[in-house]
């Protein structure tokens, strides 16, 4: 049985002077999230623009065609030597620090426009330190079962990760909490409220999570059960912010479960690859529907399974009272 959705004071917050009679148009909630989302995209871009105009003049190759060239550069080559360098683990590093600009965004715009409280985005130190252990082992706990489900079915298969590399695991160790906090920020903090100020809070988080499944990243080999996937952990994520009352507990529970999914099990998260990591699981072939294939975990019905199981389990906790 599930228990009802009791209204937290974070979304208490949010609705006062709101007139209830004359709710926001859903059209133009959706219209600002997607003008705070494209303007964080753009700062990302400016942000990564240095990060590749470096690699690109300080790459070997590239300066050595210059030594014979007699002629312009050709135009596809120049490609093909960007598109190599955008997958290099500097790009990838510096692309998780630049979504910080995503939470940027967010709380520009919730704070300048919206002229929300920092208490109406979540962001308060009641509970906080509970709500983010509790967020950190639950998403330990989600992750491992996941693996478990998908070797104990004979999805995916341990190998010994071909790479060590200290220091670039600690940066994407940093880059993945910054990401999960960014997010978080962005789809519960700013959007999911945005939504429940003026309509049911079961509505908002439907709609929000939804969102969040469709503008989520997506990688190489994302399938329907991967948006299934990204919804079902919208959905967790904002159940989790509600019964707790807490932003920094939901955002914990975001970062550690990419971290585990990632760095600890070696599955790519969202579909994009991490160079480095604890464990490496190698989906077997033929098993993509419970492995999620080359798209990692999140893209197969093991995480589908954990990630449905923990949706009950936060479904029957009671909203935390303040």
């Amino acid at each position: 049985m599930f228990e009802k959705l009791k209204t937290p004071a974070f979304l208490r917050a949010a609705r006062e002077g709101l007139p209830e009679e004359r709710p926001v148009a859903l059209f133009k909630v959706f219209f600002a999230f997607l003008l705070v989302f494209m303007i964080a995209g753009m700062l990302q871009s400016f942000a990564l623009t240095p990060v590749t105009l470096v690699l690109l003049f300080t790459d070997k190759e590239y300066l050595a065609s210059f030594s014979t060239m007699t002629e312009l550069p050709d135009e596809g080559a120049l490609l093909d030597t960007v598109e190599r360098l955008l997958r290099t683990d500097a790009v990838l590093v510096a692309t998780l620090f630049a979504t910080v600009f995503l939470g940027v965004a967010a709380l520009f715009y919730c704070r300048s426009i919206e002229k929300r409280s920092y208490l109406s985005m979540g962001i308060r130190k009641k509970r906080a330190a509970f709500s983010s252990l509790l967020g950190a082992v639950l998403a330990l706990l989600l992750a491992l079962g996941a693996a478990s489900f998908a070797h104990l079915f004979g999805a995916v298969t341990p190998v010994t990760p071909t790479r060590t590399d200290p220091l670039l695991f600690v940066l994407l160790l940093f880059g993945l909490f910054i990401e999960g906090f960014a997010e978080e920020l962005l789809f519960r903090g700013y959007l999911t409220v945005s939504l429940a100020r003026g309509r049911s809070l079961g509505f908002a988080v439907l709609l929000g999570s939804l969102l969040y499944a469709c503008f989520h990243r997506a990688g190489v080999g994302a399938t329907p059960i991967a948006f299934l996937n990204f919804f079902l952990f919208g959905l967790l994520s904002s159940l989790y912010m509600i019964r707790f009352g807490n932003l920094l507990g939901s955002a914990v529970l975001h970062a550690v479960w990419s971290v585990g999914i990632g760095l600890v099990f070696g599955s790519p998260v969202s579909g994009n690859a991490l160079p480095v990591s604890l464990l490496s699981l190698s989906p077997v072939e033929g098993s993509s529907f419970l492995s999620g294939g080359a798209f990692g975990l999140e893209g197969g019905i093991a995480v589908t399974c954990v990630l449905t199981l923990g949706v009950a389990l936060l479904g029957m906790i009671p909203t935390k009272e303040d």
